[in-house]
C-alpha cells in the first residue's frame, strides 16, 4: 500500500496538470476566435477574404474620402490603387489617421458591404508601415502592372484610348466630361479574363442641370425619402423632413398633400412605411407611420429612444446608388460627379416607377436654397441624353 502522503502528492500534481491543459485549451479557443486574417481591397474583391468573417483591412486612405458623422462616426475608403473598400468606424481615430496615409482597420462586413471596423491603426511615423502593409499594397501595384501590360491578343473588349488616373481631382472644363487630373500617356483600355478592376480611368462630371422636375419647397430639406407601394407601382409619395420646420409630403405631381409643425430630423422609409427621426435634448425618437394610397398617416409607432441612428436613415435612402458624398457643391458618386449650383442637403434614391416620367428610378436632391431637383436615375450617373 502507498504511504498517504504521496497519494495526495499524485492527486495534487494530477490536478494541476488538468486545470493547467484545460487553461491553454481555453486561452487557445479564445484566440483562434480572435485571429483575423491580412486583406488588401483588390484580395477582398476577388474574393480571397469571402471565407473570413473577421478581417484585417489594409491600405492607403483614399483622398477625399473621409466624411464625419454624427458623434465620433465617421466613413471613409481605403485603397491599395487597384480597388477599393468602404469602411465605418465610430470612435476616436488615431491622431497620425489622414488622407494619403497607410492605415490597418480590424472588423467584418455587413450586408451592404460596408467594412464595420472595430479598431483603426494608422501607421507609426512618416517612414514606417507595417510589412504585412508594405507586402499587400506592393502585390495590388504588381497585379495592376500585369494587368496593364497584358498582350493585347489575351484580352476582350475595344481598344481604344484612355488615360490612367493618378489623383482624383475635379474641375470645371468644358463638356460633359471631364478626366481625373495628373495622369500618364495613354494606353490601350483592356478588359482582364479573370480579374476585375474597380479603379475607375475617368468619371463624367455633370454640370448641367438635367433634372427632370424642380420642385419649389417652401422650407430649406435636410433628409428625403421615396414612398412606393409594390403592389400599386403607379402609386409613390415624397417625403422630406425640414429640421425645425417639421415635415411634408408630395405625390408624383409635385403637390404637397400635408405638413406638420413638429421637429423632424431626417425622414426614410420601408416600402410603404415612413420613418421620421429627432433628436430631442440626450435622447432622441423614431415615429414610424404606414401611409395610406391616398397619402394619409396611419397608427404612429414611437420609439424613444431609437436605437436607430440617423446616418443609418439616411443610407438606407441612397442605397441603390453606391457610396455617395457630398462634396463642395456637389454629390461624388463611384462612377459621376454632379456639380450643382448651390449646395445639396439631402438626397434620397429609389429603383421604382415613380409616376410616367420616371420608369427606371429617380433621384430626388434637397437643395440649401429649398429647392428640390427630381433627375433620371440615369441622368444622375450618366448625364443627359
Amino acid at each position: 500500500m502507498r504511504p498517504p502522503k504521496r497519494n495526495k502528492r499524485l492527486l495534487s500534481l494530477a490536478f494541476i496538470g488538468i486545470s493547467l491543459s484545460s487553461g491553454a485549451f481555453l486561452i487557445l479557443s479564445a484566440l483562434g476566435q480572435n485571429v483575423s486574417y491580412f486583406f488588401t481591397p483588390i484580395q477582398i474583391e476577388n474574393g480571397e477574404a469571402d471565407a473570413q468573417t473577421r478581417l484585417r483591412l489594409g491600405g492607403l486612405v483614399a483622398q477625399g474620402s473621409v466624411v464625419r458623422g454624427k458623434g465620433t462616426e465617421t466613413v471613409f475608403r481605403v485603397t491599395d490603387g487597384a480597388a477599393h473598400v468602404t469602411v465605418r468606424y465610430t470612435g476616436i481615430l488615431p491622431d497620425l489617421f489622414r488622407e494619403g496615409q497607410g492605415v490597418i482597420a480590424q472588423g467584418e462586413f455587413d450586408e451592404a458591404r460596408i467594412f464595420n471596423a472595430s479598431t483603426i491603426l494608422a501607421k507609426h511615423d512618416e517612414n514606417y508601415k507595417p510589412k504585412e502593409l508594405v507586402d499587400g499594397l506592393e502585390a495590388a501595384k504588381a497585379q495592376t502592372a500585369s494587368y496593364q501590360d497584358m498582350p493585347l491578343s489575351e484580352v476582350s473588349g475595344p481598344k481604344t484610348s484612355e488615360p490612367i488616373f493618378r489623383q482624383a481631382n475635379y474641375t470645371d472644363l468644358p463638356g460633359s466630361e471631364v478626366k481625373l487630373a495628373a495622369y500618364q500617356d495613354t494606353i490601350p483600355a483592356r478588359k482582364p479574363i479573370a480579374m476585375q478592376r474597380s479603379g475607375h480611368v475617368s468619371k463624367k462630371f455633370i454640370s448641367q442641370n438635367c433634372a427632370a422636375m424642380t420642385l419649389d419647397i417652401d422650407n430649406p430639406v435636410t433628409g428625403a425619402a421615396f414612398i412606393t407601394y409594390n403592389d400599386n407601382p403607379d402609386t409613390a409619395f415624397l417625403a422630406f423632413s425640414h429640421g425645425d420646420n417639421g415635415a411634408s409630403l408630395y405625390d408624383m405631381s409635385g403637390q404637397r398633400l400635408w405638413h406638420i409643425e413638429q421637429k423632424v430630423d431626417v425622414v426614410s422609409s420601408f416600402g410603404d412605411t415612413l420613418l421620421m427621426y429627432r433628436g430631442e435634448g440626450e435622447t432622441s425618437v423614431l415615429e414610424r407611420t404606414q401611409l395610406s394610397l391616398d397619402g394619409q398617416m396611419g397608427e404612429m409607432k414611437i420609439e424613444s429612444p431609437s436605437e436607430i441612428a440617423p446616418t443609418t436613415l439616411q443610407r438606407s435612402s441612397i442605397a441603390s446608388l453606391g457610396p455617395v458624398i457630398f462634396k463642395d457643391n456637389g454629390i461624388l458618386f463611384e462612377h459621376s460627379f454632379v456639380k450643382l449650383k448651390t449646395r445639396p442637403t439631402a438626397i434620397a434614391a429609389t429603383t421604382s416607377t415613380f409616376g410616367p416620367s420616371f420608369k427606371n428610378g429617380a433621384v430626388v436632391i434637397g437643395l440649401e436654397t429649398g429647392d428640390v431637383q427630381i433627375w433620371e436615375k440615369k441622368s444622375i450617373l450618366e448625364g443627359c441624353s
